[in-house]
């Protein structure tokens, strides 16, 4: 997602006439509290992952909680960015793939149907296997199915990938935070 959300903005405002030096000023108010989260996600994926024990039992158990503490993270990070261009959206979309991950436990459900080529075995295995802490297969009683990973991005795109259409919102905000810094800071 960091190709789409980022690197393609930022060749668009280049040829848009925007400048690089502009994104030297931009302040990402809270942004700890985004590596936070991004920080516990990790390390409980790993944890779970890799079965430590008792950890990994005990992270199974409490995976609401921990998505709870990682939502609260960072929607507080978007509210006190609320009035940067692209914030509401990039809200529209933590808010979208938060509603389809407490619908089904605590995971984002992915469509597997047709990924093999697009994710490594060992990533299929675990989603499979249940061993993804964040992430699970769709199945029948998936809900809000139409939330989940469902968009696959396959080749002949450079970077096959499968997004939510809470994704496709943060990258449509990430998308104008940065057209906004690179040119209307410019002018």
């Amino acid at each position: 997602m960091i190709v789409e959300a980022v690197l393609v903005p930022l060749a668009i405002g280049k040829i848009r006439g925007g400048k690089f030096k502009n994104l030297e000023k931009v302040y990402i108010e809270k942004w700890y509290l985004l590596v936070l989260s991004a920080l516990i996600e990790t390390i409980a994926s790993f944890i779970r992952m890799r079965q430590i024990e008792p950890l990994w039992q005990f992270l199974d158990k409490n995976i609401i909680l921990i998505d709870i503490i990682i939502y609260s993270l960072i929607i507080m990070t978007i509210y006190a960015n609320r009035n940067k261009r692209g914030f509401k959206l990039i809200l529209i979309g933590v808010i979208l793939n938060g509603l389809v991950i407490f619908a089904n436990n605590g995971k984002m459900p992915v469509d597997v149907s047709s990924i093999k080529e697009m994710i490594s075995r060992e990533s299929l295995n675990l989603l499979n296997d249940g061993k993804d802490l964040v992430h699970t297969a769709t199945g029948p009683n998936t809900k809000l199915e139409f939330l989940a990973d469902i968009l696959h991005l396959k080749k002949p795109y450079p970077f096959p990938k499968i997004l939510s259409l809470g994704d496709i919102f943060m990258i449509g905000g990430t998308f104008l935070f940065i057209q906004d810094k690179m040119i209307i800071e410019s002018d």
